[in-house]
C-alpha cells in the first residue's frame, strides 16, 4: 500500500493525484493491475468524517500486483479559518 497526501493550504486534485497516477508507471511496479482509492477527510470543528471511493484500477482482490494507492485528502482541514484549520498531527491521527 502507498499512501500520498499533501501539505497545508494545498489539496489531493493536483500533483497529489499526478504521482498516484505514475507509481503503476515505475520500472520496477510488479504486476499490472492495481486499485486505487481516495479517503476525502472532513470535519465539522468539533467531529472528524472521512469519505471514501476507487477512484482508479480493479478491486484489490482481483488486482495481480496487489499494490493499492490512496490518495489522503484533507483540504477542508488544511489552512482553513478556525475551527477547521487543523494541524497535521490531528489529521494523522484521524487518518490513522
Amino acid at each position: 500500500m502507498t499512501i500520498v497526501t499533501h501539505g497545508y493550504n494545498s489539496d489531493a486534485n493536483s500533483w497529489v493525484t499526478a504521482l498516484a497516477d505514475y507509481i503503476p508507471q515505475y520500472y520496477s511496479f510488479q504486476g499490472t493491475n492495481f486499485t486505487t482509492y481516495k479517503i476525502t477527510l472532513t470535519t465539522d470543528g468539533v467531529n472528524y468524517f472521512y469519505q471514501w471511493q476507487r477512484t482508479n484500477g480493479s478491486p484489490p482482490l482481483v488486482a495481480d500486483s496487489g499494490e493499492i494507492i490512496v490518495k489522503l485528502d484533507w483540504s477542508q482541514m488544511a489552512g482553513g479559518t478556525a475551527p477547521y484549520d487543523v494541524s497535521t498531527y490531528t489529521v494523522a491521527q484521524v487518518a490513522n
